[in-house]
């Protein structure tokens, strides 16, 4: 992928969005919705890792997730956490808008359960305690790196938006 690898660019300056603010039982209906997405859109469970819901697809699931959410919240502040074990080991991703977490693939673990919208920290802190934050365009940028093509990713962004009520 070229340097300047950007799916997203006109997606998120484009959208129409309606200023919201991210209650819990408002992000707690996004996560229902991007897991109905993300477990039977034909386009999304193609993407790398998707098949294995919640398990393993955290890093696919939180960048795309992360993006729309800006476009859906935009007077709030929304990051993708990218953590790690204290060795370095494992990883794990999720989203944060304002002062709450959003996890749809936290259910893969289970200190958790299920999917989790709660108040930062996550409890998954305790376990993952290295933490980046990063942009949602970073997040979907690094997406490049398993082979996801531009088009694609433009197309499931599109997809994933209509699904939690905003309009590309």
């Amino acid at each position: 992928y070229p340097a300047n690898f950007s799916s997203s660019a006109s997606f998120t300056e484009h959208s129409k969005s309606v200023p919201m603010k991210s209650s819990i039982t408002a992000l707690q209906n996004d996560v229902e919705q991007a897991i109905e997405f993300f477990t039977s859109d034909e386009l999304a469970i193609e993407l790398p890792f998707m098949r294995s819901f919640p398990r393993n697809c955290c890093e696919v699931v939180s960048a795309l997730l992360a993006e729309v959410l800006v476009a859906k919240y935009p007077e709030e502040e929304v990051v993708r956490i990218a953590a790690s074990t204290a060795s370095g080991g494992e990883q794990h991703f999720w989203v944060e808008v304002a002062s709450k977490v959003i996890d749809p693939t936290s259910g893969q673990f289970d200190t958790v359960g299920g999917p989790l919208v709660c108040e930062i920290p996550s409890p998954l802190a305790i376990t993952f305690s290295s933490t980046e934050r990063q942009t949602p365009k970073v997040a979907v940028n690094e997406l490049g790196t398993l082979g996801i093509s531009t088009a694609v990713l433009s197309d499931v962004l599109k997809r994933l938006a209509t699904k939690l009520g905003i309009e590309p």
